[in-house]
């Protein structure tokens, strides 16, 4: 549905070849979009038919015919958008058509350091495309793994994603999900590796005053170091200890976090941290019911006064007339 709006009144051209690839950015957004869904759906089906549950006389090496060019439109099309289910999709298809021979892998690899994906979803501040790709593994015919989105990969410049997201205002989140990746690079890389004119993420953050990015970083770092987990409430923090060994007694296999003695888990006990209760105003309940009797009373007499009364005269009788006497 994101794209329905751009796929009014397009055009599309028949063939689709490695030219037309390098010659999409010339095509208008439309039929961008066209070329993209018409990409997308040939591979999908090429894919379909090499898995092993389809019982087909297609092999792998029908994936070979879609070029890496190809494959570099539709990951920088996904990207761009954020869509980070299909860009998964996509570099799993990637990776299994990369096994297939050296040449390929490596041509894919050279491939994915030219475009960047990661310094690109870093600039758009996506979260979630970098915990994706930062966490993306491929797994080799020798049981080896190879993350090909490292977070202390230089750029141009020498830029790393780790300068781009220091450099940023408002990214904790992105500089948390590149200090959390399997191999823990950026976590170790954050006040080492330099760009081109030898500074490091950590003065960069210094420069744009975003300490805030320090802080975490060191914190996750101490954490690391003491086997404990950080949880910060209101500018105030408590340190949880991960015993590293479990009780032989413990049958359910689940590791009981051990909260260290400190004066926050005694505010916690004493339940000062707890939600605060709505304020009930400046008038309590039984003052309300009785100003509301009071109220009720007042408007049955002005009622009560303002209708026409008949005495046994038979004459209407009308408070407003009492000081002209009878009409």
């Amino acid at each position: 549905r994101n794209l329905e709006a751009e796929l009014e009144d397009s055009r599309f051209p028949d063939v689709s070849s490695d030219d037309q690839v390098h010659d999409a950015r010339r095509l208008k957004p439309r039929d961008q979009v066209l070329h993209f869904l018409n990409e997308l759906g040939w591979l999908f089906q090429k894919a379909a038919a090499c898995t092993p549950s389809i019982e087909s006389d297609v092999s792998d090496s029908e994936l070979i015919q879609f070029s890496t060019a190809r494959f570099r439109h539709l990951l920088l099309f996904s990207n761009e958008r954020d869509w980070c289910s299909l860009t998964k999709t996509l570099l799993e298809v990637l990776s299994k058509r990369s096994l297939v021979s050296e040449e390929l892998s490596q041509e894919t690899l050279e491939m994915l350091s030219e475009i960047h994906l990661l310094n690109r979803a870093v600039k758009r501040k996506s979260s979630h495309m970098v915990h994706l790709l930062v966490q993306f593994v491929v797994i080799c015919p020798d049981n080896s793994k190879l993350y090909p989105f490292l977070p202390n990969y230089p750029g141009p410049g020498g830029l790393t994603p780790l300068h781009l997201a220091a450099s940023i205002d408002d990214a904790e989140d992105i500089v948390d999900a590149l200090t959390d990746d399997p191999q823990q690079i950026g976590l170790s890389c954050w006040h080492s590796v330099l760009d081109d004119e030898g500074i490091s993420p950590e003065v960069y953050a210094k420069f744009r005053n975003n300490g805030s990015y320090n802080e975490l970083v060191a914190r996750k770092l101490v954490d690391r170091k003491n086997s404990q987990v950080t949880i910060v409430l209101n500018k105030g923090e408590i340190h949880m200890d991960q015993p590293e060994n479990a009780g032989a007694n413990n049958s359910s296999g689940i590791q009981a976090l051990e909260i260290r003695s400190c004066s926050q888990c005694a505010i916690l006990e004493s339940g000062l941290l707890r939600r605060p209760m709505r304020s009930r105003g400046l008038l309590a309940r039984p003052y309300i019911h009785s100003m509301l009797a009071i109220a009720a009373v007042c408007v049955c007499v002005c009622v009560f006064m303002r209708a026409l009364l008949r005495f046994n005269s038979g004459r209407t009788f009308k408070w407003e007339r009492l000081d002209f006497g009878p009409t």
